[in-house]
């Protein structure tokens, strides 16, 4: 009988039989009833009770009684509840649990004083078992949402899963699951709906598992800054990590983990799991860190001259361990690498210091190689002195820087004449060494042997009669006497170089005509024909007016005289004019780094380096570079450019610089 039933009888006073025995089977009712026989066999009555009943609620019991003996007429009274005359036997319905020693009250209609009592046996009415329902316990992670409880086993017809919060606390969900709504322990019953027969506890519990944290601690390039490392650290759930979701290969220590070798510019996220409940998982995304190359020291070398003839000197430098230098030529293409480099000629050439592992570069070094022409010596004369002890001699040199040039001739004094003539006077005739003369121009210098005249047979100055029909006298020094030679003949005098004054022939030789400049040839007038400037004389030339100024923009070169028609127009540069800064900022004012000069520069190409020798951009140099590479936006600062270009005369020309970026 259920603990409340029982409290039922005793309130209404009732007695109530043993609650744990279990429901009588027919055979265990005929043996009870058999042991109370005094019972039955009354006036000649056989009364027999079929086991009791109970009803789906287990609150009330029915019971079967057959009677035989007598007339077989019977009167059965059971105390007020229900009898059913079902023929063969009398049903006694709804008697409640709690009324165990029912009275029935039996009577032979035809025979006088033939009644008879008989006590009902009560079945057990108490709560059959009910099976225990499964559940498994459930753990969920931090800041998700609580996993709904479900019954592993089906409920069966007529039965209800209730759940409690706790021992002592009140139902609070019914049905096949639940959703908790906090974590704890709950316990479960399967109770039979009829009769409110509860199975055997089941107790559940809900565990909350702290929430994955993952740091990331540290990030590092690696030395060839083409892939990064990075560590995370990892703190709750059980203690018990995987990371998943990286081709990198992880190196656990405990709740830390590296990740190697991730490429540069590779973002990756990384799924983090607990192995010891599956429960927990979170991710993390890994960005890549910006491994831009390092300063670069710049290569320590500088020009050279060299002397032509000379073999071309080799440039040298020392790189740092781990350091290459790179050698280029103006247009930018690679000559050489290493400490040594040989030029094949001499020109302007680059260097660039490079790291071994990451290929960063540092900022070009410009580097010349210049040639310096070869110093040609001349004597020019030698001419004695009046005593014949000593001479005067004249030299003249080509060639050099003409910038740090010194003569030296030992002992002698040299007299810079003007006009590259030097003069030595005072030489000794007779010297016992020869006399030499140095010219020295930077690390280059050429040197001569003077030659003496022969001063014992001097030309006595008198043997020129001017006659040139004669042909001219002149000294021979062989002979020492004059000798007469051909008639002489214009040999074209005029050289044209009108600064020295022109060479004209007078007859018998070559004369400078003191005074060759134009004052007053031209007299402005077009209409009789143009007086111009030969060069040497005065020559009138036909009129062909126009614009004669070679600076207008209507020049005519047919014309030779001006009717006053030029259209003067301003210079133009002779080369590309870049601006030395400019703001990609998207405001429309100086957004593109291009010429300022309009210019129509044939294959101009323009290239942008940073400061570490990196090339960022490449492309027409009338269409700019916006301040992008690779179609990001490159940080404020210094940049170097180089143009290549071929200027209006189809010259291959190079230009180089640099420029500050601002946003």
């Amino acid at each position: 009988m259920k603990p409340w039933i029982a409290v039922l009888c005793m309130c209404l006073g009732l007695h109530t039989q043993t609650s744990h025995a279990q429901i009588l089977t027919n055979t265990q009712a005929e043996a009870k009833q058999e042991q109370e026989g005094s019972q039955t066999g009354i006036q000649g009555l056989q009364i027999s009770q079929f086991p009791g009943e109970c009803s789906p609620d287990l609150m009330t019991y029915d019971v079967s009684l057959v009677i035989s003996g007598g007339s077989g007429n019977y009167s059965v009274d059971a105390a007020g509840y229900v009898v059913v005359d079902e023929s063969e036997s009398f049903l006694i319905e709804n008697i409640p649990v709690w009324a165990s020693n029912v009275t029935v009250y039996i009577e032979d209609l035809e025979e006088a004083d033939s009644a008879t009592e008989y006590i009902v046996i009560a079945p057990e009415c108490e709560c059959p078992d009910i099976p225990t329902p499964i559940v498994e316990d459930v753990e969920y992670c931090q800041g998700d949402q609580i996993p709904m409880l479900s019954v592993l086993t089906p409920t069966s017809l007529g039965f209800t899963y209730q759940w409690f919060a706790d021992w002592s606390g009140p139902q609070i969900a019914s049905g096949d699951s639940f959703q908790p709504p906090a974590p704890g322990h709950y316990i479960l019953y399967q109770v039979e709906d009829d009769n409110g027969c509860m199975s055997m506890h089941a107790e559940v519990s809900v565990t909350e598992i702290p929430a994955l944290q993952i740091t990331q601690t540290a990030i590092e390039c690696a030395n060839d800054l083409t892939t990064y490392s990075t560590t995370l650290e990892i703190s709750g759930g059980s203690g018990d990590y995987a990371v998943l979701g990286t081709s990198s290969s992880v190196v656990s220590t405990g709740d830390s983990f590296l990740l190697p070798d991730i490429p540069v510019g590779e973002d990756i996220i990384v799924y983090v799991e607990d192995t010891n409940d599956s429960v927990c998982t979170t991710e993390f995304l890994i960005q890549s860190p910006n491994c831009d190359c390092p300063d670069i020291p710049m290569p320590l070398v500088s020009g050279v001259d060299y002397c032509e003839g000379d073999a071309i000197p080799e440039l040298a430098t020392s790189s740092p361990a781990g350091y290459t230098c790179l050698w280029y030529d103006e247009a930018g293409f690679l000559l050489a690498q290493g400490d040594a480099f040989q030029a094949l000629s001499p020109g302007t050439f680059m260097a660039v210091l490079e790291e071994d592992v990451n290929g960063c570069n540092s900022a070009a070094v410009q580097v010349i190689i210049s040639e310096i022409p070869f110093i040609q010596i001349t004597q020019t004369s030698a001419i004695c002195s009046e005593d014949l002890t000593t001479y005067t001699a004249e030299v003249t040199f080509t060639g050099g820087t003409g910038v740090s040039t010194i003569i030296d001739a030992g002992p002698f004094n040299v007299t810079d004449e003007g006009g590259d003539i030097f003069t030595l006077q005072g030489l000794p005739l007779q010297s016992s060494t020869p006399i030499v003369v140095t010219v020295y121009d930077l690390d280059c210098s050429s040197s001569i042997e003077l030659f003496a005249p022969d001063c014992d047979c001097l030309d006595p100055g008198n043997c020129d009669d001017e006659d040139c029909s004669n042909g001219l006298e002149q000294w021979d020094a062989d002979s020492c006497e004059c000798v007469s030679g051909p008639a002489p003949v214009d040999p074209g005098c005029n050289d044209g170089d009108c600064d020295n004054g022109i060479e004209i022939w007078d007859g018998c030789e070559c004369v400078i005509d003191p005074d060759p400049n134009d004052t007053v040839c031209d007299d402005g007038i077009c209409s009789n024909g143009v007086e111009t400037w030969n060069g040497c004389e005065c020559e009138t030339i036909p009129s062909i007016p126009g614009c004669t100024n070679s600076a207008a923009a209507n020049y005519d070169p047919e014309a030779n005289c001006n009717d006053g028609s030029c259209v003067m127009v301003a210079n133009e540069p002779t080369d590309i004019r870049m601006p030395n800064a400019f703001s990609p900022n998207g405001d429309g004012i100086n957004d593109l780094f291009r010429p300022l000069s309009s210019l129509d520069f044939v294959d101009a190409d323009l290239l942008v380096f940073d400061r570490y020798g990196h090339k960022i951009f490449e492309g027409p140099c009338s269409e700019g570079w916006d301040g992008r590479s690779a179609g990001k936006a490159v940080a404020t600062g210094q940049y170097q450019y180089i143009i290549h270009y071929s200027d209006k005369a189809g010259a291959r020309k190079f230009k180089a610089g640099s420029l500050t970026l601002l946003r």
